[in-house]
């Protein structure tokens, strides 16, 4: 990836797989940073980690269609928006240069604690 230029400000993604949102491009840098444990980061496929990443990278560099991440609005803090699903996919995106990520709305799990 050192010599990875992006093709554009995000990876590609469709309408496929949109859930029937619109697709927005959001900043990176109005993204808070993702604080979750070790184990957290899963989609039931069973890749390990390096897998994901390395599909991730891979499908940027063949420019394949991948989801969007998902995101919510931020309750507080510096950042505008705070990441539900994709996090493999929002720091791939970093690491390879994009500047914004297509993003759709996701869902507060932290609604399901109250």
């Amino acid at each position: 990836m050192t010599d990875f230029v992006p093709p554009s400000i995000a990876y590609r993604t469709n309408n496929s797989f949109s859930k029937g949102q619109e697709i927005r491009y959001i900043s990176i840098q109005d993204v808070a940073p993702v604080r979750r444990s070790i184990g957290s980061f899963h989609n039931g496929e069973g890749l390990s980690a390096r897998e994901r990443v390395l599909r991730v990278l891979s499908d940027f560099l063949l420019e394949c269609a991948i989801p969007p991440v998902e995101i919510i609005h931020a309750q507080s803090g510096a950042y505008l928006y705070e990441l539900t699903d994709g996090t493999h996919r929002l720091y791939c995106s970093l690491a390879a240069k994009f500047t914004h990520v297509p993003a759709i709305a996701g869902f507060d799990l932290k609604m399901l604690d109250r």
